[in-house]
């Protein structure tokens, strides 16, 4: 009796909530699009105050019943504000990032966001029925649902077949389509199996890897790896079975703790996937079994909200059972590179795979991923702060036979950023039909495989960059176009390079080589060398110096590391130059005579050589005197006495006392004594100075 007293005293306080704010409405437009539309999806909300906030959740209808329900997931979360947008500037220009929904309209009181399904990730396309959730967080008004529905576009071929797990059809699990990329998935979409467990897809021709995912199963990546043919429609099961342990954990903000709601989380092991999404508070929890599995991230759903995620993956050991409290921190983008994508003819390049990235040196610092829209555009969230920041085409998603342009700054190791800047780069993509190919093997011969290849050339004023690994036999294949191309071997380095290989300090790091390309193939091979310590380059003596004049020199090694610290190992340099760790020698010296000291170069990794040098620095040169002048036939002609090498600058004037002096030669005399001869000199008063220097 009190639950249902409590319930009719509530009843008038629900009504008045509703009727205050009856004219809330949401559209979504279209409303109905297949799984290859490459516009825009455009949800306006009107009725609601000026500068309201809203929340919108999108939810997977897995069972097509238009109802949000238990069975249903949340796909997607994010709140819009009446008149703000994601802007950044660009000196005065203002730039919105379009990646991040927004109010793009200017009526108060009305929000109307442009949603980009595809550059807001894979499963935001997958085929299926999905429901918009529209409500208010504070409770002004009554929650309003909208569907929106992604039909599947009617290619020549399919899959088809029955989600099964412990020999009984699984009604609703969701269907990913992978195309294997090196070692990593490159998604292509999906769809939902119906209520009785069974799905169809069209897709085009080509190799995929089918896996199905549902909340308490895992599935097995290798179990459905199937080539399907122009006009063939292939019938293949898809397997999945019971979880018996979890992983969970949170997406949050790294600055406040807030959740980050809606956003997919693959999580997989070496040949296994499970997929699940966090809650509205950023929670989730992954079924899984006993295995070592990495913790991952939707790399556009984290740029959808306008994160930024770290490089490294989360790695969690499940073998000893559910493992909980793993947080994810991600960091809110506060910067911007935008620009276009397009090919050598000016036009857009759409679906591209970009990333920026934080260069920190030791690939452990973050990044966000993106891809470009129909028209070309692109926009890529980063952050200000002291490192710097690249921005570039991703190597794995590209398409093949292209060799993308890479921004000035990027040569340089990127660019810093100011809170709010904007800064533009425009990528150009070029076919490139020819390749350089080559071997890459040890002293020894043994192919050194894995490691990476790369090449660099400036085609018609932009830098493009083109790389690939080595196989098991040591091979590579580079496409390039035309142009001279910069060839080597990435050395330092995390994967594939030849530290990550041998070991650094381990192997001599081989020289880069050009190879020109003008409508032919190219060739190019790389021997490794193991390592035979630090070899110091500069020889002894060094140049002289001279008292009060500044003295620099540069001191060269090679190493196998490619780092070489300097210092002063027994002597002493003379008095006022300093040896610096990165082999600068300079200063102003004070004291004359011949000095004798030893340098060591050591690389870092075990390995240094001493080698000793002797500079002798002259004394200060002393003051020039003149002889008397003499005239002859209007010429003046007197004697200096200075020092041997030394620039002096001749001066006259007719005046003792004026300050108005003109140069009438500048010389360098191979003797401490010489004749200087005025043939000017026609006022019979002429005065004359030496100064020294030019």
């Amino acid at each position: 009796m009190k639950l249902n007293h409590f319930r009719w005293l509530s009843l008038p306080i629900v009504l008045a909530a509703l009727s205050s704010n009856a004219a809330v409405n949401m559209t979504i437009s279209p409303s109905t699009v297949s799984n290859t539309y490459a516009g825009t999806i455009t949800l306006q909300v009107t009725g609601i105050t000026n500068g309201e906030t809203v929340l919108i959740q999108k939810y997977l209808d897995a069972n097509g019943n238009g109802v949000v329900d238990a069975g249903d997931t949340l796909w997607q979360q994010f709140k819009l504000t009446d008149g703000k947008a994601n802007v950044f500037v660009n000196g005065a220009t203002s730039i919105t990032n379009y990646n991040t929904p927004g109010d793009t309209d200017s009526t108060a009181g009305q929000i109307t966001a442009a949603l980009n399904l595809p550059a807001s990730g894979f499963e935001q396309t997958m085929v299926g029925k999905y429901l918009y959730v529209l409500s208010s967080p504070f409770g002004n008004f009554a929650p309003i649902t909208n569907s929106l529905t992604v039909t599947n576009f009617q290619f020549g071929q399919s899959f088809s077949g029955s989600i099964i797990a412990n020999g009984t059809n699984v009604p609703n699990a969701a269907v990913l389509l992978f195309q294997p990329v090196g070692n990593n998935f490159n998604p292509q979409g999906g769809t939902v199996a119906d209520n009785s467990g069974n799905y169809q897809i069209s897709i085009p021709p080509g190799f995929y890897v089918l896996v199905a995912f549902k909340s308490n199963f895992v599935a097995n990546t290798g179990d459905a790896a199937v080539t399907i043919n122009a006009g063939v429609n292939i019938n293949t099961n898809l397997g999945l079975f019971s979880a018996d342990r979890t992983i969970s954990g949170s997406f949050l903000d790294a600055s406040n703790s807030t959740g980050l709601a809606g956003i997919l989380v693959p999580v997989m092991s070496k040949n296994q996937l499970t997929v699940t999404f966090t809650d509205p508070n950023g929670n989730f929890t992954a079924p899984v079994v006993s295995d070592q599995w990495q913790v991952q991230s939707s790399d556009q759903a984290i740029a959808f909200k306008n994160y930024l995620r770290q490089q490294s993956k989360i790695q969690v050991d499940a073998t000893s059972g559910s493992v909980s409290g793993v947080v994810l921190g991600f960091v809110k983008a506060n910067a911007l590179f935008y620009g276009t994508v397009k090919d050598g003819f000016g036009q857009p390049m759409p679906n591209t795979s970009m990333f920026s990235s934080e260069n920190d040196n030791n690939n452990s610092g973050i990044e966000q991923n993106v891809v470009s829209f129909p028209n070309g555009q692109y926009f890529a969230g980063a952050l200000s702060e002291t490192n710097l920041w690249q921005v570039e085409v991703s190597n794995d998603q590209a398409l093949p036979n292209y060799i993308y342009s890479s921004p000035a700054f990027d040569q340089n190791g990127g660019t810093n950023l100011n809170p709010g800047q904007a800064v533009q780069a425009n990528i150009v993509a070029l076919i490139a039909t020819n390749t350089i190919t080559g071997h890459v093997q040890d002293s020894s011969n043994n192919p050194v495989a894995n490691v990476q290849v790369f090449a660099s050339a400036t085609i018609g004023g932009a830098n493009f960059q083109t790389q690939a690994n080595t196989d098991g036999s040591g091979n590579y294949s580079l496409n390039v176009a035309n142009g001279n191309w910069s060839v080597s071997l990435t050395c330092q380095g995390g994967n594939n390079s030849l530290d990550d290989y041998y070991g650094p300090g381990n192997y001599q790091c081989p020289s880069g080589q050009t190879v020109n390309i003008n409508n032919n193939n190219g060739s190019l091979d790389f021997i490794i060398y193991p390592c035979t310590g630090v070899q110091i380059l500069t020889a002894s003596p060094l140049s002289n110096g001279q008292v009060g004049i500044y003295y620099s020199d540069q001191f060269s090694a090679s190493s196998c590391s490619g780092n070489v610290n300097w210092s002063v190992f027994s002597g002493s340099p003379p008095p006022g130059l300093t040896l610096y760790s990165g082999g600068a020698f300079n200063g102003t010296p004070s004291t004359n005579g011949t000095f004798s000291f030893t340098v060591q170069a050591n690389d870092g990794n075990g390995h240094s050589t001493n080698q000793s040098f002797s500079l002798t620095i002259n004394p200060a040169p002393q003051p020039p005197t003149l002889g008397q002048p003499s005239r002859s036939g209007g010429r003046f002609q007197f004697s200096v006495n200075a020092t041997a090498g030394q620039n002096y600058t001749i001066q006259m004037s007719t005046n003792l006392n004026s300050t108005n002096w003109s140069s009438i030669l500048v010389t360098n005399p191979t003797m401490n004594s010489f004749f200087i001869t005025d043939p000017n000199a026609t006022n019979p008063a002429r005065f004359y100075r030496v100064l020294m220097g030019p």
